[in-house]
């Protein structure tokens, strides 16, 4: 089952990136998918539009034929609230599937944090409040993952620690998220 939904995810990021490369919208598939777990982490259910917007940049969502095509994003959108909603059992981020060449999905990844922390803090979450404890733990591990360099080369033990990277910022956005809702009181989160 979760190779099944791995495969799938790979086919959703491929089929995105395509979209959104011919729309020349603002965001790419793993940054309208970061863009989408911040705000889930700290809004809970955030408004489909909006990030939409976000994402397609200025055309936003007015223009007729765009918002008729936006079947893509919305199916980014249900899978990623399914995950949040159900105590983000089995989340996975939307990054290049395993066929892409190690350094494009090392790549990924670390742009996926990156923004990550930069949109949990547009969407609310001041960085004060990422000092200390454990979400200003996993915060600061996720900063340090930024750091990581592209340029790897293929090899099994490469490829083995891109596997455990990826599970451990996996885990760290599941903790991220549960942690913020559970201490979210309607305003933006004081940890």
């Amino acid at each position: 089952m979760q190779k099944a939904m791995d495969r799938s995810l790979g086919r959703l990021y491929a089929d995105l990136e395509r979209w959104l490369v011919d729309l020349n919208a603002e965001l790419l598939a793993a940054e309208s998918h970061r863009v989408l777990c911040a705000r889930f982490c700290v809004e809970h259910t955030p408004d489909a539009e909006s990030w939409m917007c976000e994402v397609l940049g200025p055309r936003g969502t007015g223009d007729l034929q765009l918002r008729e095509s936006q079947q893509p994003l919305k199916q980014v959108y249900v899978q990623t609230s399914a995950n949040f909603l159900e105590a983000m059992d089995g989340f996975e981020m939307l990054l290049p599937d395993d066929d892409k060449v190690l350094a494009e999905r090392v790549r990924a990844l670390t742009d996926w944090c990156g923004a990550f922390i930069a949109e949990l803090g547009l969407v609310g979450l001041r960085a004060d409040n990422l000092v200390g404890g454990q979400v200003g733990d996993v915060s600061q591990d996720l900063i340090e993952i930024t750091r990581v360099d592209h340029d790897v080369k293929e090899n099994e033990g490469n490829e083995m620690a891109y596997t455990e990277v990826m599970e451990y910022v996996r885990m760290a956005i599941t903790m991220i998220g549960l942690t913020l809702r559970v201490r979210n009181d309607g305003q933006a989160p004081h940890l």
